[in-house]
C-alpha cells in the first residue's frame, strides 16, 4: 500500500517524471494477467478522454501485470485523429487501474515513447 500511495503522490505531482516512478515500484515484481473486457473497456474509456479525436481510436496491444498486493500496472499502445485530421502514429501509454478495477489512472503518456516503452520494459511489461 505504501509504494501504492508513493506512485499516487508522484501523480499527483506535476513534475513527477516516469523514471522516479519506476524507482518506487523497481523492487514490486508484477506477475502477467490478462484483463477482462470489462477492465480493457476501462483503460480505453480513459485513454480517450485524452485524445483529440475519441472516436478515432484504434487499440493495439495492451499487457497488464498484477503485483503482491493486487495492483494492476497496465501498459499499451493507441493511434488517434490529430487536430489536423492526420494520424498520430501509435502511442505507449501506461497507468494502473484502481482496486475495484472502476478508474484507470494514466501514469504516462503523450510523453516520448522511449521513455513510455522502458518505464514497461523495467516492469516486465513488453508492448510491442
Amino acid at each position: 500500500m505504501r509504494k501504492l500511495s508513493i506512485t499516487i503522490a508522484c501523480i499527483a505531482l506535476a513534475g513527477c517524471s516516469t523514471s522516479a516512478i519506476v524507482q518506487a515500484e523497481k523492487d514490486d515484481p508484477l506477475t502477467q494477467v490478462q484483463l477482462t473486457p470489462q477492465q480493457r473497456a476501462v483503460v480505453e474509456r480513459t485513454i480517450r478522454a485524452d485524445l483529440k479525436d475519441p472516436g478515432s481510436a484504434k487499440f493495439g496491444n495492451m499487457v497488464a501485470g498484477m503485483n503482491a498486493r493486487n495492483t494492476i500496472t497496465v501498459c499499451g499502445m493507441v493511434s488517434a485523429k490529430n487536430s489536423y485530421d492526420g494520424s498520430t502514429g501509435p502511442r505507449t501509454f501506461a497507468g494502473i487501474l484502481s482496486d475495484d478495477s472502476t478508474e484507470f489512472i494514466v501514469m504516462a503518456f503523450d510523453r516520448e515513447d522511449a521513455t513510455v516503452n522502458a518505464t514497461c520494459r523495467t516492469r516486465g511489461l513488453v508492448v510491442n
